[in-house]
């Protein structure tokens, strides 16, 4: 099947996203839009976090910063941004061996690579806010959604608890609300244990 980019992705192409794949993958480009999107807001504080990384004065250690590369290499890997997601993939590999030496020589690359992909995405969804519906109401978050991130939660799956979370964010709640946004902040600072555990408490709103 062919698709064709209309709207925003007209005549676009980055060499650092296949917006084609990424068309395919997700059937619409609306829905394309909201998760690259997701990518644009959440990565920046992830990347905060890893330019803070000096070696013997770092404050995070190894195995933070291997946990931070492996949810860009995820979330990269899932909007087709390639070049990105391999060397976060190398980057993370590095980390989990102890070797301090390969991170400290590639992570400078790195962040320019990830910085260059987010100043893409900003130009590319500059307009997209205009075509963007509007939030639907509904009394309460859906508990099938909830499943499903629980069960992509289980199962480590960052690209899926990404899409689920975004598409809980796509209402505005009577009652319950503040689960989503709580969902969220958890899911910005890779807490997946956090989440899981909440999902699976007897009454998940109550925290």
């Amino acid at each position: 099947m062919v698709i064709k980019q209309t709207g925003i992705f007209e005549g676009v192409s980055l060499d650092s996203i296949d917006i084609v794949r990424g068309i395919e993958r997700f059937g619409n480009e609306l829905t394309y839009v909201n998760v690259l999107h997701a990518f644009h807001l959440h990565t920046q504080p992830l990347l905060e976090k890893i330019k803070a990384f000096s070696g013997k004065k770092t404050v995070i250690s190894l195995s933070d910063y291997a946990t931070i590369v492996h949810g860009i290499k995820g979330s990269s890997s899932g909007i087709f941004a390639d070049t990105v997601a391999a060397e976060a993939a190398e980057l993370e590999k590095a980390a989990k061996a102890g070797d301090l030496e390969l991170v400290m020589t590639r992570n400078s690359f790195f962040i320019t690579i990830v910085e260059s992909l987010l100043s893409d995405l900003g130009e590319l969804l500059k307009n997209a806010s205009a075509g963007k519906e509007e939030k639907k109401y509904t009394h309460s978050p859906d508990s099938v959604l909830l499943s499903r991130l629980l069960e992509a939660s289980n199962e480590y799956k960052a690209n899926l608890m990404e899409q689920v979370i975004q598409e809980l964010e796509s209402y505005e709640y009577e009652a319950g609300g503040g689960l989503v946004v709580w969902l969220r902040e958890q899911m910005d600072n890779l807490e997946y244990d956090a989440i899981r555990n909440q999902l699976d408490a007897p009454d998940p709103f109550n925290f």
